[in-house]
């Protein structure tokens, strides 16, 4: 019992400058992603993965109102598509494309930002600084949080839940029925985000509409 409510005063006590150096290593993460992209040529400049354009193309036929698996043939998880597609109908596809490149720059300094939370609060300022630089700096994770790939969504839902879950948003002992819910309803879209139709082919990565 008193290691209970010792865990819950820790997580109101933790220091702002802790979490506001939290904040400027995920300001950093942002920066080394999105200094990939700032070559001659600009951010399409930089070399394009095959699955970016699948994704990408996914996302802006689903924008039309084509649905993916029903309307056009998809190997991926549509995932990605989703998340993609207001940025797709705004902007036009060159634009566009440098758009969804740079938000996933962004949503790479937040996975940082919400990994150093995590830690943080769990555990404490040391933990959570050296989450937050590792996960900074992981080769694996810069260069898939600065292209249109899935993972750097992924890893979005995953942390967020996890939030949720253990109440860092409003740190708490344990998860309130709210927050739970909302745990729930993230694992529930990352389970979504994950599911390919029963149209998916499973032995090439391609997206081409059904009609042509």
């Amino acid at each position: 019992m008193p290691s209970g409510g010792h865990c819950l005063d820790q997580s109101h006590e933790t220091p702002r400058w802790a979490t506001a150096l939290i904040l400027l290593i995920a300001v950093g993460a942002f920066v080394l992603r999105v200094q990939a992209l700032l070559r001659p040529g600009g951010i399409l400049g930089a070399v394009v993965d095959y699955d970016e354009g699948v994704y990408y193309s996914a996302a802006a036929l689903l924008a039309q109102g084509h649905l993916p698996y029903r309307d056009f043939v998809l190997a991926h998880p549509p995932g990605s598509a989703y998340f993609l597609a207001p940025i797709a109908a705004i902007f036009d596809a060159r634009r566009g494309f440098q758009v969804a490149r740079v938000s996933m720059c962004v949503v790479g300094a937040v996975n940082v930002g919400l990994v150093g939370r995590i830690a943080l609060l769990q555990l404490g300022p040391a933990a959570g600084f050296a989450a937050a630089l590792i996960y900074a700096t992981y080769p694996e994770a810069v260069s898939s949080e600065h292209g249109v790939f899935l993972e750097p969504l992924l890893t979005l839902a995953l942390l967020a839940a996890a939030s949720f879950w253990f109440g860092l948003l409003r740190p708490r002992q344990r998860p309130t029925p709210w927050s739970a819910f909302a745990a729930g309803v993230l694992f529930g879209a990352l389970r979504l985000a994950l599911s390919s139709g029963p149209a998916s082919p499973s032995r090439h990565s391609c997206c081409r509409s059904r009609g042509g």
